[in-house]
């Protein structure tokens, strides 16, 4: 069974997801800007625009898992 608090994971592609993130910051640009600061933006989840979904945006990310995710990041 995968314990994430006992696995030690390298680098790799991860999705996030951005609560909170205002629907006029919802663009590739802020995007690319958002995951290019944790590591490598690869690309977003635009099923939201089909599915009428607006609860978060998600982008995927290559990025060192060991480092964690950044607290914050500034746009």
């Amino acid at each position: 069974m995968f314990d994430p608090e006992m696995e030690k994971a390298g680098a790799g592609p991860i999705w996030v997801r951005l609560p909170g993130l205002p629907y006029h910051f919802w663009t590739e640009q802020i995007f690319r800007k958002i995951g290019d600061a944790m590591d490598s933006y690869l690309t977003h989840d635009d099923s939201f625009i089909s599915t009428g979904r607006m609860a978060y945006a998600r982008i995927l990310v290559h990025m060192d898992l060991i480092d964690g995710l950044p607290k914050y990041i500034n746009i």
